[in-house]
């Protein structure tokens, strides 16, 4: 086994972060160092720049803790820049309330590096997201990454605000649809009218046989007498509009 050496030996102060880190729409990256909270970890000056924070080897249980501002409910990648030159270190992420889950950290042999992503769930408003060693055997941490996977539409700000927005469009849209249904049906109804008159030689006679009304006549005929169609008298039930088509057909063909 090796133990992790610090960049510098001197311990460093901490970023102590007293107002929650905002999420972004993508990928936040979080100081290890801009922590909220802290159990049994060193800050120490790291050498590319900033800060790094060391779970060392003889103190098990140590922990990070991070307040987090999140905008809405999703799902969330977590990686961590870390670096450790052993094998098998473990370390175990929870957000909130929820049951931790295992970040393996591979042996970078000392060198920094990223772990295999984690996915967690973060609920809309202030979240602490936990980072805890149980047991390693040193372990040091440049940067905490989330990287949003996942929203729940219902939960975004964004819906919430519009949807005064979208009820109205969709009413408009359905309004519409009745008006442009309604004026087809009447267009419809001129253009069969139109055709019913110059279909045959007698429109007149036609309109008045097959019970439509016509501009000769100020009431529809409810009882229509055909000569020669069969030798019987034909009744139009305005509750049967087949029977008028029926007649309408028998008509036109006796006039012709």
């Amino acid at each position: 086994e090796k133990e992790l050496i610090p960049a510098k030996p001197a311990p460093a102060k901490a970023n102590h972060s007293k107002e929650p880190v905002k999420l972004a729409a993508g990928v936040t990256q979080i100081e290890a160092a801009a922590f909220s909270r802290m159990s049994g970890v060193r800050v120490y000056d790291s050498f590319g720049g900033g800060r790094q924070v060391n779970f060392e080897k003889s103190v098990p249980g140590s922990w990070l803790e991070y307040t987090l501002d999140v905008p809405a409910a999703g799902n969330y990648s977590v990686e961590l820049k870390a670096a450790t030159p052993n094998d098998e270190q473990i370390f175990d992420l929870s957000a909130g309330a929820a049951k931790p889950v295992q970040i393996k950290i591979p042996n970078t042999t000392g060198l920094w590096g990223q772990t295999p992503p984690v996915e967690v769930r973060l609920e809309p408003g202030r979240q602490t997201l936990k980072i805890a060693a149980p047991a390693q055997r040193g372990v040091a941490v440049r940067y905490v990454e989330l990287k949003l996977i996942g929203i729940c539409f219902l939960d975004a700000p964004q819906f919430r605000e519009n949807c005064f927005c979208i009820g109205l469009i969709s009413f408009a849209f359905y309004a519409f649809l009745r008006a442009w249904q309604r004026l087809f049906k009447a267009t419809l109804r001129g253009v069969l009218a139109v055709f019913a008159e110059h279909a045959c030689g007698n429109g007149r006679r036609l309109r008045c046989m097959a019970n439509l009304p016509c501009h000769h006549h100020k009431e529809n005929h409810p009882t229509v007498t055909t000569e020669g169609i069969k030798g019987r008298n034909h009744r139009v039930e305005d509750s049967k509009p087949e029977s008028r088509h029926r007649i309408f057909n028998a008509c036109r063909r006796k006039i012709r």
